[in-house]
């Protein structure tokens, strides 16, 4: 028997060193790619995404994300190493995003087809919803968002297995008592996996809750109603010592000892009641309506159903950001099937192989809260098609399984080839990835230089998708970031930008940060916690436009179109201010304009229009036209930028096109006058001195990045 058991632990870890190397070979292939001094900074990589900065700020004690977990693994890990923290976490998603394969190993395991795991656990690692988040630079906490909930989800299997019945009723039978290590020791360890889970990524709330709620329904239609209710002190425990921290640790410690060791029937109902009530006063004393708002809240954010934020502390309407986020936009179906299936011919035999085995195995229903998620991304967003890849791997490879269990070939043989032919559009796709960092170097150096320029206490305001670059880069203050780009930053960031009038820019700014700063002093006076305790830099909970929102909708905006025309008199010690315009901006000009435009009073916007020309194009100067497939445009105005600077021509003409054209990268912009004329243009290209008045330039390295200071 011993032989047997060292036997199976050697293929299983067999399965999991081929399926986990296999997704860190696939992960490692755009490495030689990144072999190129333009992707690093003084010997450290530039990240891939935003959120790779957030955790890199708090990890070096500088950012608003400072004493999360992700920070706090990248801290102790650059010092048990001496590896800096941007190395590591450039490294980081290759090595621990395929571990994710394990739990759906094991799952394959309890459903007694370890070798199922091959291919279920590549599909899981590989499949393009995942991957394609997980690659190197994207050092950010997807690296183990699939993992833990995987984990999760064993856990629950693990323990209701023995239990549950087929839908035929012929599985297991009802059991009068239970031991105590299948009462307690599986939900025990499922109730800390969960709280590891839970501690890592507290946004996974939604996902927790629905998942145990669902098990529980589950548990309840499935299993017999005797054994069903001997296992709900398992289910209270999960959820205790999942979500009610410290408190609920202590209380289900004294419950086990008090329930467990006694032989009265009634005494033990009492206490399971109890138990019951009593995490319930801690869970809504630790959440309050938050427990179950936040059950809601997030669909109606993915779901974007409303343009304008929606909150009950805000009497404007200010613009909601979900909308113009990358990873939380709409995906058609046909990418979803890409993303969460890669192809049509795994898509597919993936989700019916999914309800196939469902139907043998009821308890693999657990997956579906996961797999609705997945399909719903068409209007939830991208990133959650990542929680698909598992379920199909699961259905494909479990019902592979179902199907040809009569045929004389072994298991292994036919899963090596189902995964050879899962790889091979893998493949296709990770030839084709090249290094995508999220800011140039010469960004990241305008920002590192930026520090040795600025004072310790000052802000800096540069487009809110690079606040945590920014953090990390100046170890200064940033007005916006990935976790601070709703309504009171995201309106502000924007008019700075989009406005064509540099009194009415620094006003705003002076006038935020007067607000805010004044609010700081008293929450310093008060003994209010700061956001980030510990951090060398600290993010107070102010109200942003605190004093603008008690105008009202309709004298706020008033308030705000005087600062264009009227000049105000701020407090002279207020913190350095710097604003920082980039090339990329240009990228992003629309939804800048969208919400720089914005309307407190209606919550509506105008936003300008901008187009990168790339068809075959011809500029004539002389004539001041645009030839553009056989037609020929009229230019109002042009800047041409080239290796010797930036110069502007115009025609004196009633209408026409405003363009950019960029020599370097061969490049042409086409926009209206709205953008055109905003400050993102203007301050980014032509003379610094016309904004002198109110702005001092103290980093140029236009036509890419500038940086002035607020005089």
């Amino acid at each position: 028997m011993e032989l047997k058991k060292r036997q199976e632990f050697i293929f299983l870890s067999f399965i999991f060193l081929i399926t986990y190397l296999l997704g860190v070979s696939l992960r490692l292939w755009e490495a030689n790619f990144w072999n190129n001094p333009a992707y690093y900074l003084d010997g450290e990589p530039l990240m891939a995404t935003h959120d790779a900065y957030a955790w890199l700020a708090g990890a070096i004690d500088v950012g608003r994300l400072t004493g999360y977990p992700m920070s706090l693994l990248l801290k102790y890990l650059s010092l048990i190493t001496g590896i800096k923290v941007a190395t590591l976490n450039f490294w980081l998603p290759a090595i621990i995003a395929p571990l994710a394969c394990l739990p759906v190993i094991l799952i394959c395991k309890l459903f007694e087809q370890v070798e199922a795991g091959l291919l279920a656990g590549s599909i899981t690692i590989l499949g393009s919803g995942y991957l394609l988040r997980t690659r190197l630079g994207y050092g950010d906490t997807d690296i183990l968002t699939l993992f833990l909930p995987l984990s999760f989800c064993w856990g629950l299997i693990l323990w209701l297995k023995p239990f549950f019945l087929y839908f035929n009723k012929k599985l297991n039978p009802a059991k009068d008592t239970l031991e105590i290590k299948d009462a307690l020791i599986a939900p025990f360890i499922t109730g800390l996996i969960l709280s590891f889970y839970y501690w890592f990524y507290p946004s996974a709330y939604p996902i927790i809750m629905y998942t145990l709620l669902f098990t529980l329904l589950l548990a309840y239609l499935f299993i017999p109603k005797t054994t069903f209710k001997q296992l709900l002190p398992g289910f209270i425990l999960i959820f205790t010592l999942g979500l009610n921290g410290i408190y609920g640790f202590i209380v289900s410690l004294i419950f086990i000892y008090l329930f467990y060791f006694s032989n009265s029937t009634l005494k033990k109902n009492k206490l399971l009641l109890l138990y019951f009530l009593l995490n319930l006063v801690i869970f809504f004393f630790r959440f309050k309506l938050g427990g179950i708002l936040e059950l809601i809240k997030p669909v109606f954010n993915y779901a974007k159903l409303f343009p304008f934020l929606v909150s009950d502390k805000y009497s404007l309407k200010l613009p909601a950001v979900m909308q113009s986020i990358r990873e939380a936009q709409s995906v058609s179906f046909s990418q979803l099937i890409a993303r969460v299936g890669l192809t049509p011919y795994i898509f597919f035999p993936g989700l019916l192989g999914f309800l196939l085995t469902a139907y043998f195995r009821p308890l693999l229903l657990i997956f579906l809260p996961q797999l609705l998620l997945a399909l719903l991304s068409f209007k939830l967003g991208n990133r959650f098609t990542m929680y698909g890849p598992p379920i199909i791997g699961l259905g494909l490879a479990l019902g592979v399984g179902f199907i040809f269990q009569k045929i004389k070939i072994k298991p292994l043989i036919l899963y090596l080839l189902l995964t050879l032919f899962f790889i091979f559009p893998v493949t296709a796709l990770v030839k084709n990835l090249r290094p995508s960092p999220v800011l140039p170097k010469i960004y990241a150096q305008a920002l590192k230089e930026a520090k040795t320029i600025s004072s310790p206490n000052s802000w800096f305001w540069q487009w809110w998708d690079y606040g945590y670059a920014a953090q990390y880069y100046t170890q200064r203050k940033s007005f916006g970031d990935g976790g601070a780009h709703e309504g009171p930053y995201l309106y502000p960031l924007a008019l700075v930008h989009t406005t064509s009038s540099p009194l009415q820019a620094s006003q705003v700014i002076k006038y935020v940060i007067s607000d805010v700063e004044e609010q700081i002093s008293e929450m310093q006076k008060n003994g209010t916690r700061p956001q980030n305790p510990g951090s060398k830099v600290l993010y107070w909970p102010a109200k942003v436009l605190k004093n603008l929102d008690e105008m009202g909708p309709e004298k706020a905006q008033a308030f705000i179109n005087s600062l264009r025309r009227k000049e105000l008199a701020f407090a002279s010690d207020l913190p350095e201010q710097y604003l920082v315009f980039s090339w990329e901006n240009l990228n992003l000009s629309y939804w800048i304009s969208y919400f720089g435009q914005w309307d407190l009073l209606t919550g509506t916007s105008t936003p300008g229009k901008i187009k990168t020309l790339q068809d075959q194009l011809h500029l004539d100067l002389n004539q001041g036209t645009l030839n553009i497939k056989g037609k020929s445009l009229p230019i109002l105005k042009i800047l041409l930028i080239g290796e010797e600077g930036t110069r502007e021509l115009s025609w004196n003409r009633p209408k026409g096109l405003y363009l950019i054209f960029n020599s370097f990268l061969n490049n042409i912009k086409a926009m209206d006058s709205t953008i055109y004329n905003s400050l993102m243009v203007q301050m980014l290209l032509k003379n610094p001195k016309l904004f002198e008045p109110y702005f001092e330039l103290v980093i140029d390295k236009s036509p890419w990045v500038r940086i002035y200071k607020v005089r």
